[in-house]
């Protein structure tokens, strides 16, 4: 019985956060983040420029030939710039223009604060916890059975803009 009361529990507290999120979300006009691989290049490179591709790669948790097509698509559009390291000509230091730091504070944007009341550790802990339900719910999701449209589409480009 204790555990079905904790399960309850925990259950209204997720929908507590979740309205709670909605409501903080409204307040600070912040909608449907948009961490597409781009844009986990740009803020990554707000917190630290001069960096190769490879440490980028590590650090995004992301093969370095996907690193290698964003940042092709961030220099076409003028976002970064890239020049040889000094210590090793064969590697290519990667950093941000202006253009691509008002771009990457678009994206800081939807970082919401209240993540900042929890240590690194427990944002650590929370992502794992996260991950684990989104995986849950999508493998047992059964998109056959959704029949609002905007859910559907919701749903199809979920994957698209996390990764």
């Amino acid at each position: 019985m204790d555990k079905l009361i904790k399960k309850q529990q925990l259950a209204a507290k997720l929908f507590e956060f979740t309205v709670l999120q909605d409501l903080d979300n409204e307040q600070s006009e912040r909608h449907l983040p948009a961490f597409k691989g781009q844009n986990k290049i740009l803020v990554a490179l707000s917190e630290e420029e001069n960096i190769s591709q490879k440490d980028l790669a590590d650090r995004l948790g992301i093969s370095v030939q996907s690193v290698a097509e964003f940042v092709a698509k961030l220099l076409k559009k003028g976002y970064i710039t890239k020049k040889k390291s000094p210590q090793d000509g064969r590697i290519q230091l990667v950093k941000l223009t202006d253009k691509g730091r008002k771009e990457a504070e678009k994206s800081l944007f939807y970082i919401p604060p209240y993540l900042d009341y929890l240590s690194e550790d427990e944002q650590s802990q929370l992502l794992k916890i996260i991950d684990k339900l989104n995986l849950s719910i999508k493998n047992n999701l059964r998109v056959s059975g959704i029949k609002n449209i905007g859910t559907k589409l919701r749903l199809n480009n979920l994957d698209k803009k996390i990764k």
